[in-house]
């Protein structure tokens, strides 16, 4: 039994891809292509980190940035309050002893 043309033809194809293939990994260009599509892939992945790495950060400078205002409000408030105390403690001493501020 001899087998049909269509049958043959078609085994031949079939063998072109796997010697394309078996070639191009001889050739080296196989190779570059995956070395390629692999540093594109490690690129974006690292792209990935920094910004995923840059929001805490961000998040973190903006805490510290916010603490530092907090902190100055409470010291001018401080001041403040000082300040009222020694214009209090001045038109106290101004006075004679016992007499009511009107």
């Amino acid at each position: 039994m001899r087998p049909s043309f269509e049958f043959i033809t078609s085994l031949q194809y079939e063998v072109k891809k796997p010697k394309k293939l078996v070639e191009s990994f001889q050739s080296g260009e196989k190779y570059l292509q995956i070395e390629k599509e692999y540093r594109k892939i490690i690129d974006s992945l690292e792209r990935e980190i920094r910004l995923l790495k840059a929001e805490p950060a961000a998040a973190h400078a903006e805490t510290v940035d916010v603490r530092n205002k907090w902190f100055q409000t409470c010291e001018d408030v401080e001041k403040e309050k000082e300040a009222a105390l020694a214009r209090k403690d001045r038109a106290q001493a101004g006075r004679p002893a016992g007499t009511c501020p009107s």
